[in-house]
């Protein structure tokens, strides 16, 4: 009797702890509606149903402890409403929570109704569908920071934050699975990108999500949103100790420097598309002339809206070379207008 009681005791321990230290981190941070909606709304209900079902049965059929168990795509191209879907989980979450998770987000997003595109970001998730691929796109409109907590009592926390989160803008493209936890100096952080966007692409979305959360310090709790990745910083730990990665060997003194230039020439573009009041929704009525940096180039577009960018015209080639080619471009106007201003002179002299 008294070990069938113990072993009852034990169950009911072990469900407890379970319950316990489940949680799929379903904080709502962003959410967004497309402007536009569907013109066949039975069609496109089903259609829908149909795509999230392919998502969780995606997720469900990989094994527990693998990135294809946090990560999926969907697409219905061929019928009168198309969808393509994507949804992803943070990776030190348990397929277990990250299913969790998929069911809230997939509540969050049907609040959209008949929009053709929408999407919701949690702590834990994120889940986007639209009415045409984008799979590898990265970073648009709305993009944004989200800083709450006290202010950290920690003088040194601030730059700590910063630095580590610097740092995994630098080393995330280059790990495996777009994925890096790391904790440094009581600083805990994570960075992540969408796994169908190359390594340039995630690097230039964490490039503008590094500027977003740069302002959240002394805050002890900053996170960085868009559509192809996600960024998140706090006092206190989030993810299990055994997902932290070295980043050392991701990192270089050079690459340091170069990114401290992409970061300042980031926060500057930041506050420009802040300045039009785009608010956390990525397609607003409307349009917007945006200017946008990214690693190793800058952009001059217009949108309309839907968080696609027109007609866009490289205007810096290169972090070191666009900034140095537009010096000489300088210098040689400079020359070129001095050495004009001199034959004037010499031709009015003869005259005299």
């Amino acid at each position: 009797m008294r070990g069938y009681n113990y072993s009852f005791v034990v169950v009911v321990v072990l469900l407890w702890e379970s319950w316990v230290t489940a949680d799929p981190q379903t904080t709502l941070l962003n959410s967004g509606c497309s402007q536009y909606n569907v013109s066949d709304t039975s069609a496109f209900v089903a259609t829908l149903n149909e795509t999230l079902a392919d998502l969780r049965s995606s997720l469900s059929s990989k094994a527990a402890d693998s990135s294809a168990a946090r990560f999926a795509t969907a697409q219905r191209p061929r019928t009168t409403e198309p969808i393509y879907a994507l949804f992803q989980c943070r990776a030190y979450l348990s397929s277990t929570d990250c299913l969790a998770c998929l069911s809230v987000a997939e509540v969050g997003i049907r609040r959209c109704g008949n929009a053709n595109g929408a999407r919701v970001i949690y702590d834990g998730c994120i889940l986007r569908y639209e009415s045409s691929i984008f799979f590898d796109q990265t970073t648009v409109i709305g993009n944004t920071g989200v800083c709450n907590g006290s202010a950290s009592s920690d003088s040194g926390f601030s730059e700590a934050a910063k630095a580590l989160v610097r740092d995994l803008t630098i080393a995330t493209p280059r790990i495996s699975g777009f994925f890096a936890a790391a904790e440094r100096d009581g600083v805990f952080a994570v960075a992540q990108c969408v796994e169908t966007v190359n390594e340039e692409g995630c690097s230039q979305c964490l490039t503008v999500a590094d500027a977003n959360i740069e302002g959240c310090p002394p805050d002890t709790n900053g996170r960085a949103v868009d559509a192809g990745c996600f960024m998140r910083y706090s006092s206190k730990s989030f993810f299990p100790a055994n997902q932290t990665v070295d980043l050392s060997q991701f990192l270089s003194s050079g690459e340091r420097i170069s990114s401290e230039t992409d970061m300042a020439l980031a926060k500057w573009c930041t506050m420009v598309n802040a300045s039009s009041s785009l608010g956390t929704t990525w397609e607003t009525s409307g349009a917007y002339l945006v200017f946008t940096w990214l690693p190793n180039r800058a952009y001059l577009g217009y949108d309309n809206g839907t968080g696609k960018s027109n007609k866009k015209v490289a205007i810096i080639g290169g972090v070191v070379g666009g900034i140095c080619g537009l010096l000489l471009l300088g210098i040689i106007a400079l020359l070129w207008i001095k050495r004009s201003r001199k034959r004037q002179g010499g031709r009015t002299g003869l005259r005299i």
